[in-house]
């Protein structure tokens, strides 16, 4: 938001609605390219000059500020290429939101996985004649939920 309004002279107001028209695009019409979102919702062509002054100085569209936000608040994913399978071009979706888990079963979750991953990486360092620590069973105790 701050390299908006520096760059742009963007305030709260618009970046909101900015954000919200690229948001009901992607709604209508699925999965877009930027640049096909940047031809529907006029605010995101603006342009950023990055690294002004110097060599590598570039210009940007804003749509690729606000698409890089969306994505990482998690209301925008990355689809399919547009083209071949090799194309850079990405299309851009609407993403599903992620389900909702008590704390403490994501943390046994995360723990449970973390110790069956350290475990294979244990077996497969030692090798099968050796003797593998055995710190699981005790810390597998005190995580379930």
């Amino acid at each position: 938001m701050d390299r908006l309004h520096q760059a742009v002279g963007w305030d709260e107001h618009r970046y909101t609605a900015a954000e919200n028209a690229a948001l009901a695009v992607l709604a209508s019409r699925g999965e877009v390219t930027a640049a096909e979102l940047a031809d529907a919702v006029p605010a995101l062509r603006e342009q950023i000059v990055t690294f002004p002054g110097r060599p590598y100085e570039s210009r940007q569209r804003v749509c690729a500020t606000v698409l890089g936000s969306l994505a990482a608040e998690g209301r925008v994913r990355r689809a399919r290429p547009a083209g071949n399978w090799a194309s850079a071009q990405l299309r851009c979706a609407l993403a599903e939101p992620l389900p909702a888990l008590p704390t403490a079963e994501a943390k046994a979750v995360l723990a449970r996985t973390a110790i069956e991953t350290e475990t294979a990486r244990l077996t497969t360092f030692l090798g099968a004649t050796r003797v593998i620590p055995c710190y699981r069973p005790p810390l597998e105790r005190r995580l379930t939920v």
